[in-house]
């Protein structure tokens, strides 16, 4: 059976309360999960570089508690959303590509917006920098 992967890697250290972007990981992946069984979590681990499904429990606005598990196994019948920020960490979106290659399945790369691009003036120095490298890879 098909699954849909969510990528919860924005809010899977996040302490404190959901802003932005990561409020809108939450809401995405907390509504679906709730309304499907065919919904996965997951997220990126950059000391192993690989993706590591996830485990989890929903209390009153927040995750109260995550587990990772074992390395995600996608098939050519999944589709993978990344609804985050993941421009962070340059080695990424390689690691995406080369799971994509293997394993074939559909993603969907939602991009939010491109002020680090169009106004780096308004982020964290060097942003600018990452956010091109990665959307020039991501599409």
């Amino acid at each position: 059976m098909a699954q849909l992967w969510i990528d919860i890697s924005d809010i899977y250290d996040l302490t404190g309360k959901f802003t932005g972007v990561s409020r809108v990981v939450y809401k995405v992946a907390a509504h679906l999960t709730s309304t499907h069984t065919n919904v996965r979590l997951f997220t990126y681990c950059g000391d192993s570089k690989s993706f590591k499904s996830v485990v989890f429990e929903i209390e009153e606005n927040e995750f109260s508690r995550f587990v990772k598990t074992e390395k995600c196994s996608w098939s050519k019948e999944d589709t993978v959303l990344f609804l985050g920020g993941m421009w962070n960490d340059p080695n990424e979106i390689e690691v995406l590509r080369l799971e994509k290659e293997k394993c074939k399945f559909k993603q969907i790369i939602f991009i939010h917006d491109i002020i680090p691009w169009s106004a780096p003036q308004y982020t964290r120095p060097n942003l600018e920098n990452l956010f091109k490298l990665w959307l020039n890879k991501a599409v």
